[in-house]
């Protein structure tokens, strides 16, 4: 996300669910160590394509709407 490159194994998670919305079969990378400094991961476009998608700043919340 940073354009670092960094070293990583390409998956396919079963599902991904994030409160309501749920994904099946989502692209994923597994970095090993701690390589970007993210502690809870990063949530990318493979999960995120799937909605139509807003970012409340105010309230801080990611709302999702199934495309």
């Amino acid at each position: 996300a940073g354009g670092a490159r960094v070293a990583g194994r390409l998956v396919v998670l079963r599902k991904v669910q994030l409160g309501e919305a749920v994904v099946e079969d989502v692209r994923a990378v597994v970095l090993e160590g701690d390589q970007l400094n993210l502690r809870d991961g990063l949530l990318g476009m493979s999960f995120l394509e799937n909605f139509v998608f807003q970012i409340d700043t105010k309230r801080e919340e990611l709302i999702l709407e199934k495309r």
